[in-house]
């Protein structure tokens, strides 16, 4: 069982940055020698998102210590895929290196927009560069239409393994795939699902995956028709065949009403080394802003 009791929401736009009028949707944090850096995407009065960061105070995560006021990953050229939005999945640091993994965004007459993975890369997690103006992973037959919400881990042996969202349909009913890549700008093939979506749900989105203690833990967001989002968590032993724990997970509220709606887009980090931080989204999937939860050991 995991006892996560929530600490309340951290941060949300005021609207006066014309590129980040509303909405701090996908926290992505990743902790700093003397700080807590999230970074999060915004919408301007388009609808437009863009890819920016707060940094936070390790000891007290409410406490801002600085607001980036400009985009660190920008929209794309008219007509690439990422044209009309980035918004953050995955931030993964090696070889001295931050390199976020992204979601671009691009708006079509038949659907509302495609949505594929891409990759910028920094050396000071402050000026970003875009590894290619093309996405890292495109539409292939049997994923025609959304590939998304990565999340990529390193295994130990020199291998790496994406988790990520994606749809043999045109709209909906959307579930976690699983690739692997001997590097991390190369991901190939077709994806096999690792965590299909149950009956009586549409989709199961924004994977966060660790290896703990030889067992693969991820957590993710679900939903329903008419169910709005919740956290979920499975495990499994191999990272292919995993077991859904959706019921081991117990939120202590605090009585805020800025998530008392929904739940959705979990990313954890360890602070510490004996404390470990879930940062989410609330109502209207970002709307509300971001807060956090603390697990209780």
């Amino acid at each position: 069982m995991q006892v996560w009791e929530k600490l309340g929401r951290i941060y949300c736009p005021n609207g006066d940055n014309s590129l980040f009028k509303t909405h701090a949707y996908l926290p992505t944090p990743t902790v700093l020698e003397d700080r807590i850096r999230v970074y999060f995407a915004s919408y301007d009065k388009n609808k437009r998102g863009r890819i920016t960061f707060i940094d936070l105070d390790k000891e007290n995560p409410k406490k801002i210590l600085y607001i980036h006021n400009k985009p660190i990953v920008n929209l794309g050229e008219p007509g690439t895929f990422d044209c009309d939005g980035v918004s953050p999945s995955c931030i993964f640091r090696k070889y001295n290196k931050f390199f976020l993994y992204y979601v671009g965004w691009q708006r079509t007459e038949a659907v509302p927009f495609m949505l594929y993975i891409g990759l910028a890369e920094s050396d000071d997690g402050i000026a970003f560069k875009k590894y290619s103006r093309a996405p890292i992973l495109d539409r292939i037959d049997e994923e025609r239409f959304i590939r998304s919400a990565p999340f990529v881990i390193d295994e130990d042996n020199n291998k790496y393994t994406m988790y990520y969202v994606s749809s043999p349909r045109l709209w909906g009913e959307y579930c976690i795939y699983r690739l692997e890549s001997w590097n991390l700008y190369c991901w190939n093939g077709v994806g096999k699902i690792a965590i299909p979506i149950k009956p009586q749900e549409f989709g199961i989105g924004r994977p966060y995956a660790i290896k703990e203690n030889n067992i693969y833990r991820m957590w993710y967001s679900y939903r329903g028709n008419k169910i709005p989002y919740k956290i979920g968590y499975a495990e499994s032993i191999d990272g292919y065949v995993w077991k859904r724990k959706d019921e081991d997970i117990v939120f202590i509220d605090n009585y805020e009403t800025w998530d008392n709606e929904m739940m959705c887009v979990p990313y954890i980090i360890d602070v510490g080394g004996d404390k470990r931080l879930m940062f989410y989204n609330g109502n209207g999937m970002g709307r509300s802003g971001f807060g956090y939860a603390k697990l209780h050991r």
